[in-house]
């Protein structure tokens, strides 16, 4: 069946803890606005009719909802006012176990379509909720086939690509992202890679000394940012044209056609859940070689760009800091058609900024960085985050066995 193109909205909203009621009433007035303009997909931030940072299960107890339950009710009202689909971000219980989730709820003219449990849990998550259960599903509607994920979801590649191999043509990403300027390069990563769009809706403002960074937008199967709120309430629109997404082409290449799942067991294995020392050397086996430091240096074989930076988001800084590794990316420049360009030496870290890198724009030169892969002296646990690798170490990979398909 042909889907024409619709205008898609990606709501930004600050809700304030403890007023549940005035966080509803702002919502249902920011999705009526963007369906009153013709938006026909409406997405709103992770938790937001609740807000984020809470202490523990007894805090955040009032807060809590059944799926389908009263606040999905009122956006069911909305949807079939207006014939359009809304993601809402909102903590979940689930009555037969009384376990709370941070939630993603589907919701269209007919009611509660589906939800996504977050399935990646940061660090706040534990205090509160379980981690999600229901996996990484597609849903078919009118407007295409519709995933969701929730904010730290989106950090593991496996994720997304879970979505996409099944048939996935719009992902609904909705988060509390902070401490990093947005639109963040796992983004733009995301929708990239696997060719598809991404509606993100964030958060922003300051709860509980937490500041959140907005940056709201809808990615283009390109990875193209078509329409950004940089601060402040407000909502992003584009068009989103399911053809492209069904093409299913990365970079140009068929690259979902050029799997190997042969070679993917691997991605099941969860080996960083213990010290790396001694998980590396168990059994007498070979174990880490010893970290040092070293001096390493890529090189680009020039007109400066202008406009928006173009370094923002880099593909090898995004692999960098999902691997927890240092990366050396060496590209060559093509000045007929002012592509190329812009190698770079990648540090490990995720979660902090600066950022440990070096970068050129389209010279063509060198650049050198001192990389450290040393733990502390004496320590019988990795210090260094190459060896620690705490992204790495917070997969779940019993999410990840489709990906051997």
């Amino acid at each position: 069946m042909s889907i024409a193109p619709y205008l898609a909205a990606a709501i930004q909203f600050e809700p304030l803890m403890f007023a549940k009621e005035a966080n509803l009433h702002q919502l249902l007035v920011l999705v009526e606005q963007a369906a009153q303009k013709g938006a026909r997909l409406i997405t709103t931030p992770e938790m937001a009719t609740t807000g984020y940072c809470w202490f523990d299960r007894q805090e955040i107890a009032p807060m809590v909802e059944t799926v389908p339950g009263e606040s999905t009710a009122r956006f069911t009202e909305l949807a079939q006012r207006y014939q359009c689909y809304i993601v809402l971000g909102m903590p979940e219980v689930e009555p037969q176990t009384a376990l709370y989730y941070n939630s993603a709820v589907l919701i269209g003219p007919q009611g509660v379509i589906g939800c996504h449990r977050k399935s990646h849990p940061y660090i706040s998550e534990p205090k509160w909720a379980a981690a999600g259960d229901v996996g990484h599903q597609v849903f078919d509607t009118p407007l295409g086939r519709i995933g969701m994920l929730v904010c730290m979801d989106i950090h593991f590649p496996e994720t997304t690509r879970l979505l996409a191999l099944d048939g996935v043509d719009v992902i609904c990403h909705i988060s509390n992202w902070l401490a990093e300027r947005t639109p963040a390069p796992y983004w733009i990563s995301r929708a990239m890679e696997n060719g598809c769009y991404l509606l993100e809706s964030n958060r922003w403002g300051l709860e509980r000394g937490v500041q959140f960074s907005g940056g709201s937008c809808i990615i283009e199967p390109d990875g193209n940012i078509a329409a950004v709120v940089d601060n402040g309430d407000g909502i992003a629109y584009a068009e989103i044209d399911i053809n492209r997404s069904r093409q299913r082409r990365v970079l140009g290449e068929l690259v979902f056609d050029q799997r190997r799942p042969d070679y993917y067991q691997s991605l099941l294995s969860d080996s960083f859940l213990w010290n790396p020392q001694d998980f590396f050397g168990l059994y007498g086996q070979q174990p880490l070689p010893p970290g040092k430091q070293s001096r390493i240096t890529v090189v680009q074989s020039y007109p400066i760009p202008t406009g928006a930076d173009p370094l923002h988001w880099h593909l090898f800084r995004t692999r960098a800091g999902e691997n927890n590794l240092y990366l050396a990316f060496a590209n060559a420049i093509d000045d007929s058609n002012e592509r190329g360009g812009y190698s770079g030496i990648f540090g490990p870290e995720t979660f902090t900024f600066p950022r440990h890198e070096r970068l050129l724009w389209q010279e063509t030169q060198t650049v050198t960085q001192t990389i450290d892969t040393r733990s502390l002296a004496g320590s019988p646990y990795p210090t260094n985050v190459v060896r620690r690798k705490d992204l790495v170490a917070m997969r779940q990979p019993h999410h990840y066995k489709p990906l051997l398909k």
